[in-house]
């Protein structure tokens, strides 16, 4: 598992390796590719006008143009510890990074990328898969003293997100609360940590993004002392399960008038209550909604 390196403006970070300023893996350039549109427009028969069906947005790839520099020591010393070269990263790590043999053929798997933007200089993850690594192979093996090596980053959706999580809790003696707006400027997901004992939790939102009526989850089990149900609405991560070893899938519990997780969605600019109830609580009974800030730039 990696951990973010506390990066610099103009970083990046994929797995534990730092790219960028002050190491030895330069970036020379970045394309981020705009987003497609599959639009789902539709000639009016015999006429000259056209309709809008339902329009999604396609996320693409950023492109990077890495300059590595090798870690070379003169003859002789090659085994010499500590030495300049020891700690930095080859072509090889990179490689192997890229490659994402541990999440690749895996289901849905996502694998970050962080970065201190240049733009308003905050931490921020970009959600996606590594893709194609194409190393220039006249560098590689014409004795120059870098290599250049083209590589794509398959976003998963078309935002950046903050590094940090922000969360409000709820419990017996503080059932309702009011999420003062989100930072950002898109719409955020969330997640839910429900840690027992608790009996049928009921969860209410007023003002999500685009709903004009109040969003109830009702999740019909008795959550134990010691247990915790995550409801996740991140497109990364999207489930409901709870902390047992093997975790238990739990969405077909969500009953009633729940919506598809995909509707629990935070505004950016907007005020939202968030209220709990259900029986069998006691001091011990927290309920946690997390999300991060959304923003529409890198």
């Amino acid at each position: 598992m990696s951990y973010y390196k506390n990066l610099i403006t103009g970083q990046w970070q994929i797995g534990d390796i730092v790219m960028g300023y002050g190491t030895n893996i330069k970036v020379d350039d970045i394309d981020v590719k705009s987003y497609d549109v599959d639009a789902k427009d539709y000639q009016v028969p015999r006429s000259d006008e056209k309709r809008f069906g339902q329009d999604s947005l396609v996320p693409t790839t950023i492109e990077f143009n890495f300059r590595i520099l090798h870690n070379r020591l003169l003859p002789g010393y090659e085994d010499v510890l500590p030495n300049f070269w020891h700690s930095m990263p080859t072509i090889e790590d990179l490689q192997r990074e890229w490659r994402f043999d541990a999440g690749r053929n895996r289901w849905g798997q996502v694998k970050p990328l962080y970065l201190k933007s240049k733009y308003d200089e905050r931490e921020k993850i970009i959600f996606g898969r590594p893709g194609q690594f194409t190393v220039t192979q006249n560098d590689m093996y014409n004795g120059g003293e870098v290599v250049e090596v083209l590589a794509e980053f398959r976003r998963g959706d078309t935002y950046t997100y903050s590094l940090y999580e922000y969360a409000v809790t709820l419990n017996q003696s503080f059932p309702t609360t009011v999420i003062n707006g989100t930072g950002g400027t898109g719409p955020s997901w969330m997640r839910i940590l429900i840690a027992g004992p608790i009996n049928h939790p009921i969860l209410t939102f007023s003002n999500l993004y685009q709903q004009d009526h109040d969003i109830v989850i009702d999740l019909d089990r008795n959550i134990a002392s010691g247990e915790i149900v995550e409801i996740n609405s991140e497109p990364w991560s999207r489930r409901v399960i709870n902390n047992g070893s093997p975790p238990l899938n739990l969405s077909p519990l969500l009953i009633g008038n729940t919506p598809y997780l995909d509707r629990l969605r935070f505004d950016f600019n907007s005020d939202v209550e968030v209220s709990l109830a259900g029986s069998g609580m006691n001091s011990s009974t927290t309920v946690l909604v997390l999300w991060r800030d959304v923003y529409q730039v890198i």
